[in-house]
């Protein structure tokens, strides 16, 4: 979670560019909104479950795609927050599975 001024500047200014609209899915804004989702999500579910390290983590990242959706960036948003959700399902999955 180092990056997260950064990786909200960088995502902001690059999706202000390509993002504006629903129909640009495949522009190189929505990569990088996608690719930040999950590289922020696996800072996250790094930390041990049920960790409050975790849980603020979680909530980080719903900020970051709430910020995207107030700033009209909703395709970047969507992007983000499909990135980060995958990474996170997909963790949840492992860990319940060894249980």
């Amino acid at each position: 979670m180092k990056h997260t001024i950064h990786t909200i500047f960088l995502l902001s200014a690059a999706c202000a560019v390509s993002c504006g609209t629903s129909a640009d899915n495949s522009g190189p804004a929505m990569k990088a909104a996608a690719e930040a989702g999950r590289r922020d999500a696996s800072e996250v579910m790094a930390h041990p479950s049920g960790s409050m390290d975790r849980e603020k983590g979680v909530f980080a990242i719903r900020a970051r795609e709430t910020e995207l959706r107030e700033s009209g960036l909703d395709s970047c948003a969507n992007a983000y927050a499909r990135g980060a959700y995958a990474v996170i399902d997909s963790t949840l999955n492992a860990e319940n599975g060894l249980r």
